[in-house]
């Protein structure tokens, strides 16, 4: 397996069962794998349309290219599959997660602690990035995304 990570993800990067890892800050990936093909590629970060177009075209005839970020290109082309899941609150599926993480089954990397008297500062990260998001966003569920709605998130940001 082929994944990407900064120097400071590196060994848990290892730990997920990463074979090699490219460290996206020196190289740019696509630049990184240029001539490779691969099954199956999963971005986790966000990217623009352009970004999404490099990474599906290195995925191998037949393959998936899964973006749990930003809009996947409408058609790859060469039988691969383009893939964006969408998640939704399910209780019950959060208490099952709850229970793995309890029994030691599943182990969730913490980035950063902060106290929560600093939840606004939480919550304007979080703003923002999604902000950015919806800029780099051409479609949203099927929908154009207007300019509107992004202006309207990053207004929503700096409050």
């Amino acid at each position: 397996m082929t994944a990407t990570a900064s120097p400071r993800s590196l060994d848990r990067t290892r730990s997920y069962g990463a074979q090699r890892i490219i460290d996206y800050t020196e190289t740019p990936v696509v630049q990184a794998v240029a001539g490779q093909r691969f099954d199956v590629v999963l971005n986790l970060a966000p990217s623009s349309p352009e970004e999404n177009t490099e990474l599906a075209d290195l995925v191998a005839d037949g393959g998936a290219y899964v973006s749990t970020t930003t809009p996947v290109p409408e058609d790859v082309g060469r039988g691969v599959r383009a893939v964006r899941p969408f998640a939704y609150s399910d209780a019950a599926q959060l208490a099952t997660l709850v229970a793995r993480v309890d029994a030691g089954e599943l182990e969730i990397a913490v980035a950063e602690r902060l106290p929560l008297s600093e939840l606004p500062t939480v919550h304007t990260r979080a703003a923002e990035r999604i902000a950015h998001v919806a800029e780099l966003t051409a479609r949203v569920e099927g929908r154009e995304l207007g300019f509107e709605v992004a202006a309207q998130l990053r207004a929503e940001a700096e409050r």
